[in-house]
């Protein structure tokens, strides 16, 4: 599948799925359940899952079962019991576990997935010294934006578009309070974090299929990444915004380790003086050459849970 090695993604999680529905020659991607493609049976699946009914492996989608060489298999929505279902039908794959987000209690802990045989892995660095696990950060497919219309004149200055996570919901509305008396223009869209809280409040907008959130990202000069607490890794965001030659505003001060920082494409809150901002805003953004950007790609991504050594930046 690539000139490193055949690397299988198993994937649980709706949301993700879009993210991994891609062209990359790095990868092949398997869904992990049945019943993906309905909403009605996506609900009575995770119900089932839940309560761990009886039979809950016709859910399973028995395709995994044929993957060979190596494989990962991603942190949401995945149970225990699929887990370990996995690792013990299907042994001829060398199997990965990859926390796409921050390990939390409500998760499979890493010591249940040592134990089944899993090797784990995470995006965030904090995490990996806390729960002693392998770096590997996020990265970037290059294929999720083809397509993508390419936007010469943004609408606004600054661009949000995310899930109301932890109260990030009022910590950026305090933070547009705080630039309140800048010439800054923008646009916040807001989503519960869970489906069923969409109608807690007002200000929580429809989900955004992923297609549909770049379009709205592209709406800005700059994309603001607002990392939670504790949290020292790059996200999505990140990316979104330097391939498509957008300015990054981010509360992560830990992005000045990588190697694209420059502070012409990337305003640091509570690091840069804020008076800069508005001028930072004002200035075209700096080109960055690919191959720069390339050592964050998905190919990357594939090749350094292939290789299982984690991942050191070329700073």
């Amino acid at each position: 599948m690539n000139k490193y090695e055949n690397l299988n993604v198993v994937v649980c999680n709706s949301g993700v799925e879009q993210i991994w529905d891609v062209e990359e020659d790095t990868c092949y991607v398997t869904y992990a359940l049945n019943g993906r493609n309905s909403k009605i049976l996506s609900i009575i699946r995770k119900a089932w899952l839940k309560y761990r009914l009886p039979a809950k492996e016709i859910w399973y989608n028995k395709k995994v079962l044929e993957l060979e060489g190596k494989g990962v298999l991603l942190d949401d929505d995945i149970t225990e019991d699929y887990a370990a279902w996995l690792i013990r039908n299907n042994r001829k794959i060398q199997w990965n576990f990859y926390y796409w987000n921050l390990y939390e209690h409500y998760r499979i802990a890493p010591d249940t997935l040592r134990r089944l045989g899993y090797c784990l892995w995470s995006f965030d660095p904090n995490n990996c010294k806390q729960f002693s696990l392998k770096f590997n950060p996020t990265f970037f497919c290059k294929s999720w934006y083809r397509g993508l219309k390419k936007i010469t004149h943004p609408t606004y200055d600054i661009v949000f578009i995310g899930r109301d996570k932890n109260g990030r919901m009022k910590q950026i509305k305090d933070l547009k309070e705080r630039f309140k008396s800048y010439d800054i223009s923008w646009n916040l869209y807001f989503t519960a974090n869970k489906w069923y809280r969409r109608f807690c409040s007002k200000e929580y907008k429809p989900y955004l299929n992923f297609y549909k959130m770049l379009e709205q990202e592209m709406s800005a000069k700059a994309i603001l990444d607002f990392s939670q607490d504790m949290q020292s890794s790059i996200t999505c965001r990140v990316y979104d915004a330097l391939y498509n030659e957008r300015k990054v505003i981010t509360n992560n001060v830990d992005i000045r380790k990588m190697n694209y920082y420059s502070p012409d494409n990337i305003f640091i809150l509570d690091y840069d003086d804020d008076t800069r901002l508005e001028g930072f805003l004002k200035t075209p953004f700096k080109t960055i050459s690919w191959e720069l950007l390339r050592e964050h790609s998905c190919e990357r991504w594939s090749r350094v849970i292939c290789e299982g050594k984690s991942y050191t930046l070329n700073c």
